[in-house]
């Protein structure tokens, strides 16, 4: 696991991202930003991770827990 930060403009990235799905969850579009391909992504929510990755052209494994 990495910690990686999320700056000012990873954020607004993240705004263009929910804005573009419709969907709330800025962690989870932070998340998908910073992932990378082959990255694995534990999460409650598979559903808005996949659709927020796709739209970020991340190529992530989201896998539901």
């Amino acid at each position: 696991m990495e910690i990686e930060p999320i700056g000012s403009a990873d954020g607004r990235k993240a705004g263009e991202l929910l804005g573009a799905t419709r969907l709330k969850a800025a962690i989870d579009a932070g998340v998908a930003l910073l992932a990378r391909p082959g990255d694995r992504i534990l999460t409650s929510d598979p559903d808005d991770l996949r659709k927020l990755c796709e739209a970020a052209g991340n190529k992530s494994s989201v896998i539901g827990c």
